[in-house]
């Protein structure tokens, strides 16, 4: 399905801090990218199978000068949309932001 310009930038740009940040911090041997559409919402998901990531650490990244999951957050909030972060027990994280089908 197209995409609204904002909304296809601001999930590319989500979806390659997503990547960058799986590939140098938790060392995956496996990366899946879905996108999901429905009538209303767009979801774009990335699981990785790495090392997970500590929730509490990534909350004060950007203290510490970085702002990948800070950026990721306030691009998806501008189209009205959430991103989340699950942490499996066994190892991996997914990233998924979802955001309201929209036209220009």
């Amino acid at each position: 399905r197209r995409l609204t310009d904002s909304i296809e930038v601001s999930l590319l740009r989500i979806g390659r801090e997503a990547v960058m940040n799986a590939v140098q911090h938790a060392s995956p041997q496996n990366l899946t990218m879905t996108f999901t559409f429905d009538k209303t919402l767009v979801t774009l998901s990335l699981a990785d199978d790495g090392i997970g990531i500590d929730v509490n650490e990534a909350a004060g990244a950007t203290s510490r000068g970085h702002w990948g999951i800070s950026g990721m957050r306030e691009r998806a909030a501008r189209h009205g949309g959430a991103l989340t972060i699950e942490c499996r027990a066994s190892g991996g994280t997914t990233v998924s932001v979802t955001m309201p089908l929209a036209t220009e």
